[in-house]
């Protein structure tokens, strides 16, 4: 996985000239800010195992809350790191590192007994069938042995259940082309693309530096297939060449304006749940131009706590009112997650009753 900073840097500059409603909202801003520096300081090789970098949008593991700071390099930040230097205090904060440490090593502990316990017969069921990719790629942390031997990251096996549900919804061995919103690093295309040979197509929008990261540890495992900002910075028309080799476009927020694709399938997991109504109903006007109007299926997952602070959302009504009257949703119970972990929504044009 490659450093390109100047990459990056196209996106945080363009980002400043375009509409706000295009840029993170009040929940996103302050991550931005500490990830776009801490980045600079530390590079994305190992994005996953290095909370500062990652917090947020990946599965890192966080046991410092020196390394989640908002700004850890702003003035207040210093102070409070040479704070926990003083040597009275020092003692307490290693006997706390100590107990963070121990605690997380349990968690770990129970999180292999769970997976192993409750989703070993289905995920040998799964593997049989698919091809599961390397997920740990990117310095992750957080994995599971499975009973077939196959060490899979937690995060993977997160979006497998999802998938799965989904799947008793929507047949996705015949989608061609599909479209993700807000999904952090790029799993979830790595895996749809890895799993179901029959996408050839795939849009990933996403604020950077989330998308920066995608772009990158998308083009480790697909190379060239991967089409960059850089490759469309300037484009008013952004579409796929009308063939069937694989590619992956990944845009910025503003450039949905710009998006001139025929998707079949929508993809968004707790992002929408983190916007502001406003930045939700523009996405969602637009979403409805560049999906397929025979075909077209929304799949959302809404978390159920209620709405962080500063983002003032109601959910489903707000989110599922956006996509109205074109789409129609319905609620689910998963069948491979926990049902009380979040609201699972599937959504088709109104009088389309095709699978």
């Amino acid at each position: 996985m490659k450093n390109d900073p100047e990459l990056l840097r196209l996106m945080v500059d363009d980002q400043d000239r375009h509409d706000p409603i295009y840029g993170p909202g009040p929940y996103w801003r302050p991550y931005q800010n500490r990830m776009i520096k801490a980045i600079a300081r530390n590079g994305i090789e190992n994005f996953r195992g290095v909370p500062s970098v990652g917090k947020g949008y990946a599965d890192t593991v966080t046991l410092n809350p020196r390394d989640v700071w908002h700004d850890p390099y702003s003035f207040k930040s210093r102070i409070k790191n040479l704070a926990t230097k003083l040597v009275a205090v020092k003692p307490v904060i290693k006997d706390y590192r100590t107990l963070l440490g121990s605690r997380d090593i349990e968690l770990e502990r129970v999180n292999r007994w769970y997976y192993r316990a409750a989703h070993d017969d289905w995920f040998s069921n799964i593997s049989k069938t698919f091809s599961i990719p390397d997920s740990m790629h990117g310095g992750c942390l957080q994995s599971i042995t499975m009973g077939n031997g196959q060490i899979v990251s937690k995060k993977y096996l997160d979006l497998l259940m999802r998938l799965d549900s989904f799947g008793a919804q929507v047949d996705f061995r015949q989608v061609r082309c599909a479209f993700e919103i807000g999904g952090g690093f790029g799993a979830w295309p790595h895996l749809m693309v890895s799993m179901f040979p029959n996408v050839r197509k795939f849009a990933y929008l996403d604020i950077p530096p989330m998308l920066y990261v995608a772009t990158q540890y998308l083009r480790h495992f697909f190379g060239e297939s991967v089409i960059d900002y850089r490759a469309t910075q300037n484009t008013s028309d952004i579409r796929f060449s009308d063939n069937d080799d694989l590619e992956i476009i990944c845009i910025c927020p503003w450039q949905i304006e710009n998006l001139n694709i025929d998707a079949e399938l929508f993809w968004n997991v707790a992002s929408f749940s983190e916007m502001t109504p406003d930045i939700v109903e523009n996405y969602a006007n637009f979403l409805k131009g560049v999906l397929n109007q025979d075909k077209s299926n929304v799949c959302l997952v809404l978390n159920k706590e209620q709405p962080l602070p500063g983002v003032n959302i109601t959910m489903p009504s707000e989110i599922l009112a956006a996509f109205s009257p074109e789409f129609q949703f319905d609620d689910f119970s998963p069948r491979a997650e926990h049902p009380e972990h979040a609201q699972y929504w599937f959504g088709k044009r109104s009088g389309d009753t095709a699978s």
